[in-house]
């Protein structure tokens, strides 16, 4: 595995780490589903701190856990994947 691809899956495991943390939070604490969390939608900072390492942005798909409005109700369904291209030959 080269420098640069243990780099990507480094940022890969913080990508998870601050999704999971982000959505726990803003689930528990301010009572809103996100929706929409994908790579695309986190700022990461890899030399942060635990529980300082990004930032989860975009929340045009979000509504709060209690929101019976029809739009809340909506089910979306969100799905991207991540491809790592091998760059060896």
């Amino acid at each position: 595995m080269t420098p640069s691809q243990v780099g990507l899956c480094l940022n890969v495991l913080f990508a998870a780490d601050v999704s999971k943390l982000a959505h726990k939070n803003l689930y528990q604490v301010a009572g809103v589903l996100h929706r929409d969390i994908s790579l695309g939608n986190l700022l990461i900072n890899s030399n942060g701190d635990a529980g300082d390492r990004g930032i989860l942005i975009d929340f045009d798909n979000a509504v709060r856990i209690d929101d019976t409005s029809p739009y809340a109700q909506k089910y979306i369904v969100v799905s991207k994947r991540l491809f790592i291209q091998s760059t060896d030959d």
